[in-house]
């Protein structure tokens, strides 16, 4: 997954399947439109491309699970024109105490990695910038063919987990195209993330819930 923001507004949508929009205020390009017109908002609240990056990476978290969920990591490159200085944020996924072994499972970085990219290179509150992602996955979105081709190829695995299954399938088969998906225990710990800061996932009680959930699939995950 690659999203580029530009902040400095015309634009042009496909629906699902992507948007790039280009004016006074920015630049956005990202796979999916619901997710380029949440950093579309942002910009519009005179936020920065840091900003507009974070609100699109959380909903692209509801949308695209597979390849942005808050499970997973990244890197981002930021670029301040003004000073001619790059910077790189490195979030991928990490090993309690540096040590990978077997039965132990990485600590996500994407949540703490956007939390930065905010903190350092943003201008609008936290809770402003990953709010729209909460709503998304409690009130629903259409399922688009990525998630859906997603969900076929590891069908016989998610079968296993009951969450999953409870989300993602629909009488045994997984959700088709256009079908309408809420995801409401995603949109509680996003909540959780916009009241409490993204420390919640790591140490307080969104950090418990991943512990308890590694164990059942006979992982381990230390809180960091």
């Amino acid at each position: 997954m690659i999203l580029v923001v530009a902040a400095c507004g015309g634009s042009t949508d496909n629906g699902l399947g992507g948007f790039q929009g280009v004016g006074s205020e920015g630049l956005i390009s990202v796979v999916d439109g619901r997710a380029a017109f949440a950093a579309r908002d942002a910009l519009a609240l005179d936020g920065t491309a840091a900003d507009a990056a974070v609100a699109a990476a959380m909903v692209l978290a509801v949308v695209d699970p597979a390849a942005a969920g808050l499970g997973g990591g990244g890197a981002c490159l930021v670029h301040d024109s003004f000073n001619e200085e790059t910077q790189l944020l490195d979030f991928l996924p990490a090993t309690p105490g540096g040590g990978a072994g077997r039965g132990t499972a990485m600590v996500p970085g994407s949540v703490r990695g956007l939390f930065m990219l905010s903190h350092k290179y943003g201008r609008l509150e936290w809770w402003q910038l990953i709010g729209p992602a909460a709503r998304l996955a409690r009130f629903g979105s259409l399922v688009d063919g990525g998630l859906t081709g997603d969900l076929v190829a590891e069908a016989e695995r998610l079968r296993g987990d009951r969450s999953a299954r409870a989300v993602f399938f629909d009488k045994g088969t997984p959700l088709a195209t256009g079908s309408d998906i809420s995801q409401l225990e995603l949109s509680a710990t996003i909540g959780r993330l916009a009241r409490n800061g993204a420390g919640d996932f790591y140490v307080g009680a969104v950090a418990g819930a991943l512990s308890r959930g590694a164990e059942a699939i006979g992982m381990t995950l230390q809180r960091r």
